[in-house]
């Protein structure tokens, strides 16, 4: 073969794009690819090669899956990422001839898709392997695909598709009696919980799954059920709680060698460390999931991470550094991701910086944009750190009735969904309501609360 292939190098019928001592890629030109096609087509054999050319991509697919979770996934990805031409080929001739093998290979790459922030057409591939299993394939394929949807729709904010998927899923783990398919969709169901800011719900279901995935003795579904107890006390202010979480699932994520999901729950725990004030060892948890982040090329998480690292920089009077990190690397990957619930957040921070350095009108603009997007996705949470953030920038604008009447949608929201404000925004806010009350006198803020404004 490398014979064959030397010898259409040569004629300069093949070319070389890659090699390596251990690994050499051919290409043709269109084309010499074209015409070869042609041929093809002509000898009758266009079928067989492609479906050998789809069984082998296949094969590789379900090779490296499971590594996508362990110690060898940033070499896992390069190999996908090499072969991504030829695995679209194998997805779109599966879905021609053999439903069954799309959905295979669909489960064996949606974690790729994940991980690489390939959203949306990983999502089209899902939904084209679920139409065709749904009341036709095996009901554990379709449970699994609709898993693989839900994980990548709640990436994206389309949290009422997610939702409905995983509800779908729940049942048909149900009926099979699969336990580990109903624990890993419980959990599933609280991350997604979480992301609705419906905390007492999603701490249910999240330790229903774990006590499932600890009947099972299953240690990655055990840290992604700690993993999400972590980020809701996270969100509710108890930060005690969730090192105490989060401690423990990295502790199972590094016994497993799960690099990306080590790299993420250390993320979360630096952000609790830092909001409990120990910056040191905060910095030290954060930097350690960059370089991982980075080692996989995980873009995501990267970004998310970098946010948080901007927030410590924020508390630690850098204003300036944490607004170049945003700008520079938060923000533009979450645009390019299509990432909103991420984009919302680092365009928070990133108008906290901007308040710093006396940018009002920038981070009024700021601001603006992440409160479109929460509440595109009905994010309580979202919405009332918004209302935080522009009663602090009206009081700076010397408004004080206007943030009078913006705290109190702040703190409804907040009572409702039981959640808290990170420690230095909740210092921003509470200043800011302290002047205007100062300004004000008691009479005429409580005359200022009483109007009850929301943002426009």
């Amino acid at each position: 073969m490398l014979d064959i292939i030397g010898a259409l190098a040569d004629a300069s019928l093949a070319r070389t794009v890659q090699a390596s001592v251990t690994d050499m890629r051919f290409a043709m030109l269109e084309t010499i690819r074209e015409y070869a096609l042609e041929r093809l087509r002509e000898s009758g054999d266009e079928r067989t090669a492609r479906d050998r050319h789809r069984d082998f991509f296949l094969a590789l697919a379900d090779q490296l899956s499971p590594e996508l979770t362990g110690d060898s996934q940033a070499g896992a990805l390069a190999r996908l990422d090499a072969d991504r031409d030829n695995l679209r080929a194998g997805l779109e001739h599966a879905e021609r001839t053999a439903p069954a093998v799309l959905a295979r290979l669909a489960l064996a790459l949606w974690r790729y898709w994940l991980v690489r922030g390939q959203w949306t057409s990983g999502r089209e591939w899902l939904r084209r392997a679920i139409a065709l299993a749904d009341g036709s394939g095996s009901s554990e394929a379709l449970a699994e695909l609709l898993n693989a949807a839900a994980s990548l729709a709640q990436n994206q904010g389309d949290y009422a598709t997610a939702f409905e998927s995983l509800e779908r899923a729940l049942e048909l783990w149900r009926q099979l009696r699969a336990r580990d398919g109903e624990a890993r969709t419980l959990t599933s169901m609280g991350w997604l919980a979480w992301r609705q800011c419906r905390y007492a719900d999603a701490r249910r279901l999240s330790v229903e799954g774990f006590a499932l995935h600890q009947a099972l003795a299953d240690e990655r579904g055990a840290a992604q059920a700690l993993n999400n107890l972590g980020w809701i006390a996270l969100f509710e202010g108890n930060y005690v709680e969730a090192e105490r979480a989060l401690t423990e699932c990295i502790a199972i994520r590094r016994r497993l060698a799960d690099r990306r999901n080590i790299a993420f729950a250390l993320a979360a725990h630096g952000l609790a460390v830092s909001r409990r004030g120990d910056t040191s060892r905060a910095r030290a948890l954060v930097d350690e999931a960059l370089t991982l982040f980075r080692e996989i090329g995980e873009k995501q998480l990267y970004a998310f991470t970098v946010r948080v690292a901007a927030e410590m920089a924020l508390g630690e009077d850098r204003a300036a550094d944490a607004r170049t990190m945003l700008e520079s690397t938060s923000v533009p990957i979450f645009r390019d991701i299509g990432d909103r619930w991420g984009l919302a957040v680092a365009l928070g921070v990133l108008g906290d910086a901007l308040m710093v350095e006396q940018r009002l009108e920038e981070a009024g603009a700021a601001y603006d944009e992440a409160l479109a997007i929460w509440r595109a996705l009905d994010d309580r949470y979202g919405l009332a750190s918004s209302h935080a953030r522009a009663a602090t920038l009206a009081a700076a604008r010397g408004e004080p009735e206007r943030a009078a009447a913006l705290s109190v949608a702040a703190d409804e929201l907040l009572g409702e969904i039981g959640g808290a404000l990170g420690p230095l925004q909740c210092k921003a806010y509470d200043a800011a309501v302290a002047t205007a009350r100062a300004i004000l006198g008691e009479a005429r803020f409580a005359a200022a609360r009483a109007e009850r404004v929301r943002v426009d």
